[in-house]
């Protein structure tokens, strides 16, 4: 998902991933072997390339659905972040509590009819106020 922020001048470039799941699947990218995880080496080389621009930020968006209780929890987190946290953690998955550990930031959200409406533009101060 690609995203500009006219008011800061600012690239976003996301992945957005969502599950009703306990943690998160990624795969290894210093490695060559077939892997099948929810998110893919390519997708985190993709963001750790755009993550070195200047006026870009580069990340998840991932999103843990809790259906027994009808509740939804997002967060950003910034991909130099988010390698950082594959490297702590030292396994293929992470789940929420790790995800807040490593600096992830929460998307305040307000449930609709059916849908969520995320507030984005409190996504962008917080961001911007951890710089």
């Amino acid at each position: 998902f690609i995203m500009f922020d006219t008011y800061n001048r600012e690239l976003w470039c996301l992945e957005l991933k969502s599950t009703k799941q306990k943690y998160i699947s990624f795969e290894d990218i210093n490695s060559n072997k077939e892997q099948n995880k929810m998110i893919h080496k390519h997708q985190i080389l993709g963001l750790k390339k755009f993550g070195n621009y200047k006026h870009v930020n580069s990340g998840f968006l991932f999103n843990f659905r809790d259906e027994v209780n009808e509740t939804e929890r997002t967060y950003y987190q910034d991909i130099h972040d988010f390698l950082n946290m594959c490297k702590k953690i030292n396994k293929s998955s992470f789940n929420e509590i790790e995800l807040v550990l490593n600096n992830a930031i929460k998307v305040n959200g307000e449930k609709l009819k059916v849908n969520y409406k995320w507030n984005i533009n409190r996504l962008i101060e917080d961001v911007k106020n951890r710089k």
